[in-house]
């Protein structure tokens, strides 16, 4: 009788196997993706459990694995563990007694008859056998007290996409520049000098001229201290401020730039031929530039007045008539003294290389 109860009980047992497996193999569907980035390979699934209708006392362990090509190496990851109504609750409750919690990448309740997805998301550092790779999923089941039921392998069908290494190809970039006979290049500096009332003359004790004469000064020096640099010109812009007549402006900033430029001709030597000055009158540009940036309280009439009078002698009476001379006496004070510069350009030539 002992004899015959064993046998029933494995009769019982191996058809249970063989349910289990009918029951749960292939029911969770499964959308893949793995790709390498950089030195790591992500693996990416969505697991779709609608199809599976798990018994209470059950456990589907679906286990994801990397199987080399030749099938000789393989990595298991995390696994995704389902269970049944009662089992879950069993988990839960060695949770509360303190057992430690299941090695898994999510452990969840199957609510059958529901949709229920489960994102999964993993990276791993790459290795050289994983070229050309397969994700198998392998799906176990266990019952009550942890008994096995069954198990199942199947092949998802992406294939790690490393199926040939691509070696780097180095190329080395770079520009040819264009020949260029003579290399001309230059630098540029703006003074700011005192004259006084309607005179043209460099006075380096007047104000902060001398500060202001050095910048040009220095520019000079570093040129020709460098052996592969040739000064071969100065060039200097004159600009007045717009108070007077236009004409007598136009004069006088000629007469600052030769007056500047000869004062540099005398402290330094240079040949007279190397200078080129030009007057360029009133700088109306200048001063409309300082207003729109300032908070000079009828800035937009002064500059409707300076885009709309073309004649720029009638501009100086509109401006005093904005309020009887109190935004010109403004204009006067800060605006003006800034717009009599002098705009510097030192050329040089720059030796050849090969």
């Amino acid at each position: 009788m002992l004899k015959r109860y064993i046998l029933i009980a494995a009769l019982l047992t191996g058809s249970g196997m063989a349910m289990a497996q009918a029951d749960y193999a292939g029911r969770a569907s499964v959308q893949q993706s793995v790709a390498k980035a950089g030195n790591e390979v992500n693996v990416h699934l969505d697991i779709d459990l609608e199809g599976v209708e798990m018994k209470s006392q059950h456990t589907l362990v679906l286990t994801p694995v990397l199987q080399s090509k030749d099938k000789a190496t393989e990595k298991g990851l995390a696994p995704v563990v389902v269970n049944g109504r009662v089992r879950q609750k069993a988990y839960l409750r060695s949770l509360a007694l303190g057992d430690k919690a299941a090695d898994a990448y999510a452990v969840v309740r199957r609510t059958n008859g529901s949709p229920q997805h489960i994102a999964y998301d993993v990276s791993l550092p790459y290795e050289q056998w994983m070229r050309g790779a397969t994700l198998v999923l392998r799906e176990e089941v266990t019952g009550c007290a942890a008994c096995e039921l069954g198990e199942d392998s199947r092949t998802l069908g992406i294939i790690l996409p490393l199926k040939t290494i691509q070696e780097p190809v180095y190329v080395a970039a770079f520009a040819v520049p264009q020949i260029e006979e003579v290399k001309r290049r230059d630098e540029q500096c703006e003074l700011h000098l005192t004259y006084k009332v309607g005179k043209s003359d460099v006075v380096p004790a007047l104000g902060s001229n001398r500060s202001e004469i050095k910048k040009l000064q220095d520019l000079a020096d570093r040129v020709k201290a460098n052996n592969d640099l040739t000064l071969t010109g100065l060039r200097i812009d004159g600009y007045a401020s717009p108070e007077g007549s236009a004409k007598s402006n136009q004069a006088l900033s000629e007469r600052r730039a030769r007056s500047l430029a000869d004062y540099f001709r005398r402290t330094n030597g240079w040949q007279a031929d190397r200078f080129t000055t030009t007057g360029k009158g009133e700088d109306w540009d200048g001063l409309a530039t300082a207003v729109q940036a300032s908070m000079l309280e009828h800035k937009d009439k002064v500059l409707a007045i300076t885009r709309e009078e073309p004649d720029v002698d009638a501009r100086d009476a509109k401006i005093r008539a904005i309020d009887g001379n109190a935004t010109y006496n403004t204009l006067l004070k800060e605006f003006y003294p800034p717009l009599r510069r002098s705009f510097c350009v030192v050329d040089f030539t720059v030796r050849p290389y090969t």
